[in-house]
This record gives structure tokens, C-alpha cells and sequence, in this order.
């Protein structure tokens, strides 16, 4: 019989210690290739049309690494995402129910 313990996943007391640590989160909307003479036409008021319908949902990432998905929301004329999948992150405190 092994007498090695378990490591289990930190809990939030122990997540609390890193709380003041900040990440620069990037919500992606889409991306595109361009000729630069295209690029070079822009003026105040071009469009950039994205391969992406709207409503589609967008890749949320901190660095390389993709996060979640979420949904593009307008909320008092300001930007918000709402999150619509996690990847799973050992640790991570379990998302609420909905």
C-alpha cells in the first residue's frame, strides 16, 4: 500500500495569495491578412471586413494561451465579453451554476 499523499488542487484560501497578481487579458475579435496597399487606403471611416459572422463567439487570451470563448456584448455604449467556455485550469475554483 503507498502512503504517498494526493496532491489536490489548491482551494481559494491558498488562491487568495496571488490575488494581487495582475494579467493583461486580450479579447480577440477576429483577424485578417491584408495587401498592404489596402492597408495603405485607409482613411477615417474604411471598413475592415473580418472573416467571423457576427454573433460568432471570440477567443479570450492572456499571452499565447487561449482562456475561454465569449460572446461581444454592448453594455452602456461600452465593450464587454461575456464568457461563454473556460479551458480547464487545474485549480481553478469551479464556475457557478447557471
Amino acid at each position: 500500500m503507498s502512503s504517498n499523499p494526493v496532491a489536490l488542487p489548491p482551494g481559494p484560501d491558498e488562491l487568495r495569495s496571488i490575488d494581487a497578481v495582475s494579467l493583461t487579458l486580450v479579447a480577440e475579435l477576429d483577424h485578417t491578412t491584408l495587401p498592404f496597399l489596402d492597408v495603405a487606403k485607409w482613411t477615417p471611416g474604411s471598413l475592415i471586413r473580418l472573416p467571423n459572422s457576427a454573433g460568432e463567439t471570440i477567443a479570450i487570451r492572456i499571452g499565447d494561451v487561449r482562456l475561454a470563448t465569449g460572446e461581444v456584448l454592448v453594455i452602456d455604449g461600452t465593450l464587454a465579453v461575456r464568457v461563454a467556455d473556460v479551458a480547464g485550469i487545474p485549480g481553478a475554483p469551479d464556475a457557478p451554476a447557471a
